[in-house]
């Protein structure tokens, strides 16, 4: 259905855990498509990410990065038996049928992705589930391995 509208181009990326499988990268129709790629381990998901103009979401962790520089994720909960993180912080994501995908894609190609969230919903996921206290992550993160690594020393001397 995605692969029908003519300005869209759609990469399809496995999951990155090994052992899982996307169904759809078996199905030689779709990859008969011109504007339909399966992109492989060697593609990062991060360089997907970087040069999409929206995503469509399998409850998944790396759409946080999407979200975070406000490109908008369809959460697709529909076709799993879980919601995502992404659809329960930001209802506007959440995809519970074919045919929102097919609406929110259109109005993608008529209006552009730039008011696609709500801003007080995004603004409080990126600071309960991305940032945090501050968007300065990483030196918190560094001072926490630095207190484990610590007190593990501490009592490996002992």
């Amino acid at each position: 259905m995605v692969s029908s509208f003519e300005d869209v181009e759609l990469i399809i990326k496995a999951h990155t855990r090994s052992g899982w499988k996307q169904p759809l990268s078996r199905n030689r129709a779709l990859g008969k498509l011109s504007n339909v790629q399966f992109a492989g381990d060697e593609i990062h998901s991060a360089h997907l990410l970087n040069w999409s103009d929206a995503v469509i979401d399998l409850a998944t962790s790396v759409s946080f990065e999407a979200v975070k520089v406000g490109k908008p994720v369809l959460a697709a909960d529909y076709l799993h038996a879980s919601r995502s993180t992404v659809a329960a912080y930001m209802p506007e994501c959440e995809i519970r049928c074919r045919d929102e995908i097919y609406h929110h894609i259109e109005g993608f190609l008529e209006r552009g992705c730039e008011t696609f969230y709500d801003k007080k919903n995004r603004e409080r996921f990126l600071t309960e589930i991305i940032d945090g206290p501050s968007p300065e992550v990483l030196p918190r993160y560094l001072s926490l391995l630095e207190g484990l690594a610590g007190g593990h020393l501490q009592s490996e001397i002992q």
